[in-house]
């Protein structure tokens, strides 16, 4: 019978655990991390760039898909109950995508007055609604929001989801009290058509 010892990955330097980390997939990270609260506090502090990007999607199906270099690794499905989720605009989040119009207008209203008053959302990047018309969704939900429509011959490249750029003409504006941006526009990714809203 042959008896490994276990390797004492802790006692290793930062740096060497930092690439014993590079190596490992997500799921190893996290089942790492639930190993003692000292793991979970080295896993906490690991900032180097991950080659995975970590989706969280809520539907009629919740799914939380892990993304590596342009395939997919894996995506695991969770039923939930059809009860309204009360709080999801309220995560922290930096990219949100939504594929359903579950959250009311007024609901909408008021996430986007949260913001920006800086209350909510600091580190939101990219938003993703399944709405179609940007006209309607302004009537709806912009209507006592101070906005600007911006002209069609206005050319901007906004960052959306994973650091990828597009080219956007025109769009809605709404600004957060620090200054910062926030373009409502139409895009159509294959056969879809939702709004986005990017922050610059």
């Amino acid at each position: 019978m042959n008896n490994q010892k276990p390797f004492p990955i802790l006692r290793l330097p930062f740096l060497a655990i930092e690439e014993v980390f590079k190596a490992m997939d997500p799921f190893e990270i996290i089942n790492f991390s639930m190993t003692s609260k000292r793991a979970k506090k080295i896993t906490k502090k690991m900032a180097f760039y991950s080659k995975y990007s970590v989706q969280l999607c809520v539907d009629k199906k919740m799914g939380i898909s892990i993304n590596g270099t342009d395939e997919l690794v894996s995506c695991l499905y969770v039923t939930t109950s059809d009860t309204q989720m009360d709080g999801k605009t309220e995560e922290d989040c930096k990219s949100v995508i939504l594929g359903s119009n579950w959250i009311s207008v007024e609901e909408w209203n008021s996430f986007f007055k949260k913001w920006i008053a800086m209350e909510t959302n600091l580190n939101l990047e990219c938003l993703q609604l399944s709405r179609k018309h940007l006209e309607t969704f302004r009537a709806l939900v912009l209507h006592d929001i101070p906005h600007e429509v911006v002209d069609e011959g206005v050319k901007r490249i906004l960052k959306t989801v994973r650091n990828r750029s597009t080219v956007v003409n025109g769009g809605i504006d709404i600004r957060r009290i620090d200054g910062k941006t926030a373009t409502f526009f139409v895009r159509s990714p294959g056969w879809t058509r939702n709004i986005w809203m990017c922050i610059h």
